[in-house]
């Protein structure tokens, strides 16, 4: 009798030990797996902000390149306006010349003349490029700054 009980006991313990053992060993695979599918959330997640990061990034440099062409866009046009000013004041010049000072000049008068005139307009023009890029450069800079 004794030895059928200690025998029974013994198997029940070793199946509560082996129950107990099961559980301990799945409660330790569901923290692996959990810890697991939380790694690759973040992993994901990461991901994602880098995707946003990326694109943002993108759209800034697309906003900074058109923003640039614009300016160019704006002082080729100024540049354009420029020309044509000085051109117009030249037609006009040539224009209100009376025609014998025309017909008196040599040829070499007028274009040491029309040379100075050329001159004036150019240096004109260089300064009020030069005032243009440094403004355009400041603006440029402090927008960058903000």
């Amino acid at each position: 009798e004794v030895g059928k009980d200690l025998n029974t006991w013994a198997k029940s313990t070793v199946e509560e030990s082996k129950t107990k053992v099961q559980m301990k060993l799945k409660s330790m695979g569901d923290e692996v797996e959990e810890r697991r599918k939380r790694r690759e959330e973040k992993r994901e997640q990461e991901r994602e902000e880098r995707k946003v990061a990326l694109r943002e990034l993108a759209q800034r440099r697309q906003q900074q390149i058109e923003e640039e062409k614009a300016r160019q866009d704006a002082a080729e046009k100024e540049v354009e306006s420029i020309l044509m000013r000085i051109q117009e004041r030249a037609e006009k010049e040539l224009a209100e010349t009376p025609e014998q000072e025309l017909n008196g000049a040599s040829s070499f008068e007028l274009d040491t003349e029309r040379r100075q005139a050329l001159d004036l307009e150019v240096k004109k023009f260089a300064q009020e490029a030069r005032e243009r890029a440094m403004r355009q450069a400041e603006s440029a800079s402090a927008s960058d700054s903000s």
